[in-house]
C-alpha cells in the first residue's frame, strides 16, 4: 500500500451514527476513573487520551497512566459509563503509573489496546508494559478481565527498523519515539507514532501489519511509512476509518513553527494519509 497526503482529521473513532447535535454536550451518568499519584481514590477522569466504539452498542475509552481501560454506552443524549477491562493479569493494588494507554481500535470482535512511551519523561524509567500490545475479545458487557495474559511483545518490530531501535528508549525531550494511537482498516492494524527527526526532516511514522500476522507475532510482514510534513509538529492522536471505498488513516498534531527570538507557538495541525 502508498500513502499519499490530504488534510482533515478525526482522532476517536466511532461508528456512523450521531450522538448529538452540533454544539449539544452528552450528560454523563457514572463516572471515568482517574487517579492522583498521592490519592489512591479514583476520581472523575480529568484527561482520557483514547476512545473508540467497536459497534453501536458499546464504547471503550482510556484515562492516563493506567492499566485498564473503561467501557460505556451512549443513549441518545446521555453516556452511561461502564465497568474496567483490565488489559493484562495482574496483582490487585494500586493502579496508577502503569500503563499510558494511547490508542484503542478493534478488529472482527477483537479488541487492541496500546500504550504511549517506554521512557518516563522525568525518571526517564522503562516502562515494560508500554512495550506491548494488548489483544482479546471482551465479553458483551465490555469487563472480561484481563483482556488478555499474553500481551504482544514490541520488541521485534524495534529491532526490524533503525529507526524505531534508536529511538523507542530515549527521553522524550531527547527526541524519542512515542506511540500515540493505533488504527483498523479492514484487516489491517497501524501504529502511529510521533516519529524522531534524525535527518532534520519533520514526519510521521505509520507501522502498518495484518491483523493475523500480528496475532502470530510475525514483524517480517509489518511495513513502516514515513509520511513526510510541511512544519515541525508534535503527534498527539491517531485514528482510523474507512467508507467501503477509500481507507483513510490520519493523525492530529499540535506544535507550530518557532519564530526568531519567540517561544514556540502551539498551534493544531490536522492531517490524513489515504490508502
Amino acid at each position: 500500500m502508498r500513502l499519499g497526503l490530504f488534510s482533515l482529521v478525526f482522532a476517536v473513532s466511532i461508528p456512523s451514527f450521531v450522538l448529538s447535535d452540533a454544539g449539544q454536550s452528552l450528560d454523563v451518568r457514572g463516572q471515568f476513573d482517574e487517579y492522583a499519584k498521592d490519592d489512591p481514590v479514583p476520581f472523575a477522569a480529568q484527561n482520557l487520551s483514547a476512545a473508540h466504539c467497536p459497534s453501536v452498542d458499546i464504547c471503550f475509552t482510556a484515562s492516563d497512566e493506567v492499566r485498564y481501560i473503561q467501557s460505556f454506552r451512549v443513549d441518545e443524549d446521555e453516556i452511561e459509563t461502564g465497568g474496567r477491562l483490565y488489559l493484562w493479569d495482574t496483582p490487585k493494588r494500586r493502579d496508577t503509573d502503569e500503563l499510558d494507554v494511547e490508542g484503542i481500535t478493534s478488529v472482527n470482535g477483537h479488541l487492541i489496546a496500546v500504550g504511549s512511551h517506554s521512557v518516563s519523561r522525568q525518571k526517564c524509567k522503562v516502562r515494560e508494559h508500554n512495550e506491548q500490545i494488548y489483544v482479546g475479545s471482551p465479553d458483551v458487557l465490555g469487563t472480561q478481565t484481563p483482556l488478555t495474559t499474553q500481551p504482544i511483545s514490541l520488541q521485534p518490530v524495534f529491532a526490524k527498523f533503525d529507526v524505531l531501535r534508536a529511538s523507542f528508549h530515549q527521553p522524550l525531550q531527547q527526541n524519542g519515539l512515542n506511540i500515540e494511537g493505533v488504527a483498523a482498516i479492514g484487516d489491517q492494524v497501524f501504529f502511529g507514532f510521533r516519529a524522531p527527526y534524525p535527518d532534520g526532516s519533520p514526519s510521521v511514522l505509520i507501522l502498518q501489519i495484518d491483523f493475523d500476522a500480528l496475532q502470530a507475532q510475525d514483524w517480517d510482514a509489518a511495513e513502516l511509512h514515513r509520511i513526510a510534513l510541511d512544519t515541525p509538529t508534535v503527534v498527539v492522536a491517531f485514528a482510523g476509518w474507512s467508507n467501503g471505498a477509500t481507507a483513510c488513516c490520519c493523525w492530529w498534531a499540535m506544535q507550530g513553527p518557532r519564530r526568531p527570538g519567540k517561544r514556540s507557538r502551539k498551534r493544531n495541525v490536522a492531517a490524513t494519509a489515504r490508502i
